[in-house]
Protein backbone atom coordinates (compact mmCIF):
# COMPACT_ATOMS: atom_id res chain seq x y z
CA UNK A 1 0.00 0.00 0.00
CA UNK A 2 2.76 2.03 0.07
CA UNK A 3 2.81 5.28 -2.81
CA UNK A 4 6.07 6.09 -3.43
CA UNK A 5 6.56 8.67 -6.03
CA UNK A 6 9.24 8.35 -8.71
CA UNK A 7 10.06 12.14 -9.07
CA UNK A 8 8.00 12.58 -12.30
CA UNK A 9 4.59 14.56 -13.16
CA UNK A 10 3.19 10.94 -14.87
CA UNK A 11 4.31 9.26 -12.08
CA UNK A 12 1.54 10.85 -10.01
CA UNK A 13 -1.24 10.36 -12.49
CA UNK A 14 -0.44 6.71 -12.51
CA UNK A 15 -0.27 6.85 -8.76
CA UNK A 16 -4.10 8.03 -8.87
CA UNK A 17 -4.88 5.66 -11.98
CA UNK A 18 -4.87 3.03 -9.64
CA UNK A 19 -6.50 4.15 -6.36
CA UNK A 20 -9.76 2.29 -6.87
CA UNK A 21 -7.83 -1.17 -7.07
CA UNK A 22 -5.96 0.06 -3.89
CA UNK A 23 -9.33 1.04 -2.03
CA UNK A 24 -10.55 -2.51 -2.99
CA UNK A 25 -7.70 -4.08 -2.12
CA UNK A 26 -7.95 -2.15 1.43
CA UNK A 27 -11.45 -3.27 1.89
CA UNK A 28 -10.51 -7.04 1.53
CA UNK A 29 -7.79 -6.50 3.79
CA UNK A 30 -9.91 -5.04 6.47
CA UNK A 31 -12.74 -7.89 6.09
CA UNK A 32 -10.32 -10.35 6.83
CA UNK A 33 -8.74 -8.97 9.61
CA UNK A 34 -12.10 -7.95 11.23
CA UNK A 35 -13.85 -11.59 10.79
CA UNK A 36 -14.83 -12.59 14.24
CA UNK A 37 -14.58 -8.94 15.81
CA UNK A 38 -17.65 -7.39 17.26
CA UNK A 39 -19.85 -4.52 15.23
CA UNK A 40 -18.75 -0.73 15.86
CA UNK A 41 -21.92 -0.05 17.56
CA UNK A 42 -21.96 -2.71 19.72
CA UNK A 43 -18.40 -1.50 20.59
CA UNK A 44 -20.01 1.79 21.48
CA UNK A 45 -23.16 0.48 23.45
CA UNK A 46 -21.34 -2.26 25.12
CA UNK A 47 -19.92 -2.09 28.83
CA UNK A 48 -17.07 -0.14 29.81
CA UNK A 49 -14.21 -1.55 31.92
CA UNK A 50 -12.39 1.21 33.45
Amino acid sequence: MLAHVAGSVESIYNRYAYMPRRRQLAQEWADLVSVGQMEPAQLIEGPRHL
